[in-house]
């Protein structure tokens, strides 16, 4: 769910790579340690994590997002970006 996304994406942050707090949070949520970095690497539950992106997050998401019109043009950030790779697709099982 929406929450349970915010926290993982948070938690993120503080933990260094090749530790073990993928597969925690993973088992907190009941949930694959995949699915919790699906989360961090903004595959998934990107429109809910969105208002909590550094700045960093929001310049991979659109390394990896934008359409070629967007590219040529050299947007570099939301507010200069089409509609169409403004709104982050969903993935996963429709609710």
């Amino acid at each position: 769910d929406a929450i349970a996304a915010t926290e993982i994406f948070l938690a993120k942050r503080p933990h260094k790579k090749r530790d073990i707090l993928s597969t925690v949070l993973a088992q907190k949520h009941g949930i694959t340690s995949k699915a919790v970095r699906d989360v961090w690497k903004l595959r998934t539950w990107a429109w809910v994590t969105m208002p909590y992106w550094t700045k960093e997050d929001l310049d991979f998401f659109l390394t990896k997002h934008l359409c070629v019109a967007c590219r040529k043009k050299g947007v570099s950030s939301w507010q200069n970006a089409c509609s169409k790779c403004t709104e982050p697709k969903r993935r996963g099982r429709p609710t």
